[in-house]
């Protein structure tokens, strides 16, 4: 979410059409780019009518290289490989349920949610220490659900030195990077004395939730705190799940470096549904940021009206298509 999302729009200038206009029209363009070459291969043929690859003779001047030959985007040097291993292609009819998308809605889970933010929103403390009891086997009280100086401080002893500078150096660049988008709006009056533009403004409270799953999400923190910070927001909290009490090291230094004024050890549905409506121990906020499984997501969406969110995000999909030329470390990455 870039600071945007922490800054309430109280008018909206004009939308940018044209600039729009003029992206759709290059991506169009390149995409004939690209067909004209799929063109220009299909045309040729032996003499029994099937089609066949270009060499750089029978290429002319179609502008079509060697190391394209029968794929307009092989990389060079790879032809060999690509004969030994061709590219398989996936369909609905012959890789099964490895390309079906599953619902967003869960009716169960739906439900589910909807019994722990009602839970926390009536119970409060009581609600969301249970849940945390429960499904991350962390008993807190309202004196041990807000991470303590102690805790900061042994995880600064923990945490590699090479990485304490890189989350430094991270942050750094992000933040300046959404300083750099950061203004207060755009007013202006034209010579006939009318006066049109936008104000943006931040809210006082923001909540950001840091997923624990297996692996410390630290960029998380950086990606969620510094655009808040950026936006001007006064108060910036996080959340992020404490699995057996214990919050990885490089997740607190991450948000300790960012500038979070208080880190709750809280997830899930409980998490979002304490920030929407406050409990004892956690403060309610204005607005809830911050990537999640889908208990989170579905949660986001029950709570919207009573504070706002970034948005609805679903699963990441990431594909990477390298061959033996391509450096395995950077693919890893």
């Amino acid at each position: 979410a870039r600071h945007g999302a922490f800054r309430r729009h109280f008018r909206r200038g004009a939308d940018g059409g044209d600039a729009a206009r003029q992206r759709l029209g290059g991506a169009r363009r390149g995409v004939r780019r690209f067909r004209a070459a799929g063109r220009q291969q299909s045309q040729l043929k032996d003499k029994g009518g099937r089609a066949v690859a270009p060499d750089r003779k029978d290429a002319g001047g179609s502008g079509i290289e060697p190391h394209m030959r029968g794929h307009a985007f092989f990389p060079r040097g790879a032809e060999k490989e690509r004969k030994r291993n061709p590219m398989k292609i996936y369909t609905s009819e012959n890789c099964g349920e490895l390309i079906k998308r599953s619902g967003f809605e869960d009716e169960r889970i739906a439900s589910a949610v909807h019994t722990i933010v009602e839970d926390v929103k009536k119970n409060g403390d009581r609600a969301l220490f249970a849940c945390e009891e429960k499904f991350d086997k962390t008993i807190l009280t309202a004196e041990t659900v807000r991470v303590g100086e102690k805790e900061f401080e042994e995880a600064y002893r923990a945490i590699d030195p090479a990485l304490l500078e890189s989350i430094r150096r991270a942050k750094e660049r992000i933040l300046n990077y959404h300083m750099r988008g950061a203004t207060e709006g755009d007013v202006r009056t034209d010579e006939k004395g009318r006066t049109t533009g936008y104000l943006l403004r931040p809210v006082e409270r923001a909540g950001i939730y840091v997923p624990g799953g297996t692996a410390p999400l630290f960029s998380s923190v950086c990606m969620g705190i510094l655009p808040a910070k950026a936006a001007g927001v006064e108060h910036i909290y996080m959340a992020t799940p404490a699995k057996e009490g214990k919050i990885h090291p490089a997740t607190l230094v991450a948000a300790k470096e960012c500038g979070a004024e208080a880190v709750f050890k809280m997830g899930g549905a409980q998490a979002i549904a304490a920030f929407a409506y406050g409990t004892e121990s956690v403060p309610k906020t204005d607005v809830i940021a911050g990537p999640g499984n889908i208990y989170v997501t579905l949660a986001k969406k029950e709570v919207y009206g009573a504070v706002g969110i970034d948005m609805l995000a679903g699963p990441s999909e990431i594909l990477i298509i390298a061959d033996g030329a391509a450096d395995g470390e950077y693919g890893a990455a």
